[in-house]
Parts: C-alpha cells; sequence; structure tokens
C-alpha cells in the first residue's frame, strides 16, 4: 500500500492508464482507485459517466465531492476509516453502497437515495436498535448485510424494526451476539414475511409454513413448547399433503400406462382385420390402404399430469377409430368393384373367341390378386394364343375344304427339297400364317401377328 497521499489529477489519470481505461474523463464509466492510501476524494469533477466507483483499502474519513456523478450505481467504499454514510444526496440513482469495515455507529437517513436497494454494512460498531433504525426509510431495501458488528440487545427490537421493511428480501446477522439465541431462525422468519434468505442459507416454502405456525404460537402469548407443538403439527400436515401428491401423480401415470397399452392393443388387433380381410394390397397402387394409426404415439408423446387430458385422449382415440372403419369400408367397396370389372373383361374375352374349339383343360377362372394391374400374364397369352391357332385352323378347314390335299403335298415337297424357292407358283399365293400353321417344321408361333392380346381397362381409382 502506498503511504498517505492526495488524489490528484495526475494520480487519478495513472490508475486508470493502468487498468488499460480510456484517458478521457468523460468516456469512462468505471474507475478503480483502490489500495492507494487516498486520504480525501477530491478531483472527479470531469468523470460525470461514472457508474461504478471503487475507493476501497484506503483512509478516507468522510465522503465527499460526488457532485458530479449524478449516475452513479455501485459505491465500494470498504476498508476506510469513515464514521458515517453522509453527502450522498447528489447520487440519485445509486444502488448499490457497501461501506464494510469502517467505524460506522449508526445508520444515517438513506431516504433521499430513492433507488438504493443494497446495504453492506458488515464488520462495524452498530450496536443497538436506534442505530439500524433509518433502514425503514429506504423504501426499496432488498439486501441488508449487517454481520459481523456487535448488536448484543433485544432480538424483539431489532425484529421490530426489520419487519417494517416491506421489500427486504436478504438479510444477515450472523456474527452478531442476538444470531446465538435460541430459536433465533424461527423468529426472524416468522417476523420477517418477505425474506427469501436469511444469513445466507435460503427459506423454502415448507420452512415458511412451520416458522409461521411457530410464530402464531408465540404471538399469542404461548410457550415455546406450545409453538414447537404446532411446528410439528405443521410439518405433519406439510407431509400428507405431499403424500396425496405423490399418490395422485402415480395414478396420473398409470392411468397414461394403460391407455398408451390399450391403444397399442386395439391398433394391432385392427390392423391384422384388415390384412385377414383385404390380403397383401400393394400400397404403391392402393394410396387409400395406408392407414396410420398413431393414437398410441399421441398418447405417449403429451407430458400432461391432468384427469382431463387424459379423458380428451380417450375421445380422441374413438374418433381414430371411426376413421379406420370408414377407410376399411371404402377398401371393401373399392375390391369389390375391382372384383366386377373382371368379371366383365372375361365375359368380353369369352365373346371375343365364340365358335372357336377351347381346349378342355383351358381355365376362365379368376385372375388372381397379383395380376390385377398387369397388361397380361405369360400363361395367360399362351392360352390365348393356343386358341387362336385352333380357330384360325378350324376357319381354314372350313372355308377351303378342297385345298387341303394339295396343301398338305407342298408341304411334303418343301421339307424334301429344304428351299422355298422350288414350291409351285400357285401355292406362294396361299396365306403365310396358314403355311405356318400346317408345316410340322416350324416350332414357333407368333400370336400377335394375328391379333395381339388387349389388356384389360385399368380402373381410375386404382
Amino acid at each position: 500500500m502506498y503511504d498517505k497521499m492526495r488524489m490528484t489529477k495526475e494520480a487519478i489519470r495513472l490508475c486508470i492508464k493502468r487498468k488499460d481505461l480510456c484517458d478521457n474523463p468523460e468516456l469512462n464509466e468505471r474507475v478503480y482507485l483502490h489500495n492507494k492510501g487516498f486520504v480525501e476524494i477530491r478531483n472527479l469533477e470531469k468523470y460525470t459517466q461514472l457508474r461504478d466507483l471503487f475507493i476501497e483499502g484506503n483512509e478516507l474519513t468522510k465522503i465527499e465531492n460526488l457532485d458530479a456523478q449524478k449516475r452513479l450505481r455501485h459505491l465500494n467504499l470498504q476498508k476506510n476509516k469513515l464514521e458515517r454514510i453522509e453527502n450522498l444526496d447528489c447520487c440519485p440513482e445509486l444502488k448499490y453502497l457497501d461501506v464494510s469495515s469502517n467505524n460506522i455507529s449508526k445508520i444515517d437517513d438513506l431516504s433521499r437515495i430513492g433507488r438504493l436497494e443494497s446495504l453492506v454494512m458488515k464488520k462495524n460498531k452498530l450496536s443497538k436498535p436506534d442505530s439500524i433504525r433509518n433502514v425503514v426509510h429506504i423504501k426499496r431495501l432488498r439486501e441488508l448485510d449487517l454481520s459481523n458488528n456487535k448488536i448484543n440487545c433485544s432480538l424483539e427490537g431489532i425484529l421490530e424494526i426489520l419487519s417494517q421493511c416491506k421489500s427486504l428480501k436478504i438479510l444477515s446477522l450472523k456474527g452478531n451476539p442476538i444470531s446465538k439465541i435460541k430459536n433465533y431462525r424461527k423468529l426472524v422468519i416468522s417476523r420477517c414475511l418477505k425474506l427469501t434468505q436469511l444469513d445466507g442459507n435460503p427459506i423454502c416454502k415448507e420452512e415458511r409454513r412451520r416458522c409461521t405456525s411457530w410464530g402464531k404460537v408465540i404471538m399469542n402469548g404461548g410457550s415455546f413448547d406450545e409453538a414447537d407443538a404446532a411446528n410439528r403439527q405443521e410439518l405433519n400436515k406439510i407431509r400428507s399433503e405431499q403424500s396425496q401428491a405423490n399418490a395422485q401423480q402415480r395414478s396420473l401415470h398409470h392411468g397414461r400406462d394403460d391407455i398408451s397399452t390399450s391403444s397399442k392393443t386395439i391398433g394391432s388387433s385392427v390392423l391384422e382385420s384388415i390384412k385377414k380381410a383385404f390380403g397383401f394390397i400393394d400400397s404403391s397402387r392402393h394410396a387409400s390402404s395406408n392407414i396410420s394409426w398413431s393414437s398410441h404415439r399421441y398418447l405417449d408423446h403429451t407430458h400432461s399430469h391432468d384427469l382431463d387430458i387424459v379423458h380428451d385422449k380417450r375421445l380422441s382415440m374413438k374418433k381414430e377409430l371411426e376413421q379406420v372403419r370408414y377407410i376399411v369400408e371404402s377398401q371393401r367397396l373399392e375390391i369389390h368393384h375391382l372384383k366386377e370389372q373382371l368379371g366383365e373383361q372375361q365375359l368380353r374375352e369369352e365373346v371375343g373367341v365364340k365358335g372357336s374349339v377351347v381346349s378342355p383343360n383351358h381355365d376362365v377362372g379368376r385372375i388372381e390378386d397379383s395380376e390385377r394391374d398387369m397388361s397380361y400374364s405369360f400363361i395367360k397369352n399362351q392360352e390365348m394364343a393356343e386358341m387362336a391357332k385352333l380357330g384360325l385352323m378350324a376357319g381354314l378347314s372350313q372355308s377351303q375344304p378342297a385345298n387341303q390335299a394339295e396343301m398338305g403335298t407342298d408341304v411334303d415337297f418343301f421339307a424334301t427339297n429344304g428351299s422355298k424357292s422350288s414350291l409351285p407358283a400357285t401355292q406362294k399365293q396361299y396365306n403365310r400364317s396358314s403355311t405356318l400353321v400346317s408345316m410340322p417344321g416350324v416350332q414357333e408361333f407368333d400370336p400377335f401377328s394375328i391379333f395381339p392380346p388387349v389388356p384389360p381397362p385399368r380402373n381410375a381409382s386404382t
């Protein structure tokens, strides 16, 4: 630490330079002047934009010369030799004031500092209720630290003052003789209704309820034993309420699990019935068969714990079941319509080959489901080719009975010589198709040279 020195402009500029701050005084919002041995505050007139000022660890005996700091919010003056809190009316924006480790024996009137929220006064010389009475006038006071002082008086007198601080939420009295009084924490909590933290320890809702019940008995003139009994009674009541809440929570979880399991079971049974009724239907050709079953996903996704919401889930599941029934009925009508179209197509095919000789082994049954949307099948095409061949032979035999023998002679001549050019010119007038049919050496037959098979018309809905 430096020896005693004055707060000159050069000393302030040197402190700013060491902290890499701006050289222009009007642009600085924070200045560190701690641990320099200053004995007074001065030469801060040009620092009009200051928000944080740190002057701790010096030898100041008085707070003064802060008239230019209208925007000051944080002021740190701990570890000095101050005896009073004064001359701060010129700092209306001040929110935080730390005057710890000084020689202050009384809190002065700070009502003019309308925005002061935190006052730290630990390690001072406060001892009596009158020494802290002026904190009542600080309307926005939220934090008050009076730890490690010499407050050794009636706790009731201190609580009478602190209970009037309506905004007080954080209080510290540890290190004082009054903090060693029996039931100290219960008394403070029961009297200061807005407190959320006492001596660094948070105050939960359960503790607040217990201390309130305990304090009511004391305020009504009851003994500490009676207050302890009220405290135990309130504790049992809190535990009972927690048990009921836990039981209700478990019932809600079980209800959700049951609904989820039932929805999955119903969904699987519905899908199995659809498969049994319609078989394996290609979803790429029957888009309406893609049934989305999402009720169990919907029920598992929600995390609500309300019974009314569980009831809404059941209603939603019923609506989805109705939608599934509608889809099943639509599929049934669609398949029925497809079967009718296939029957009509078979009748048209039979009428087209009427009068031809049909093989006794010819199967005119229905087409399988796997061939419904194909243009034709290989087996069906062979059957149609055979029927066309037989029909052509029958027609030729009826229309040209006189040429049957001559046709056979020419075929024998062709088979013997192995050349088509050696045939008589009269035989070249015959149809090429009829010649190929009657030639025994021809192994292949081209049905498309006679008439190609016409594929069945496709339904627009499929």
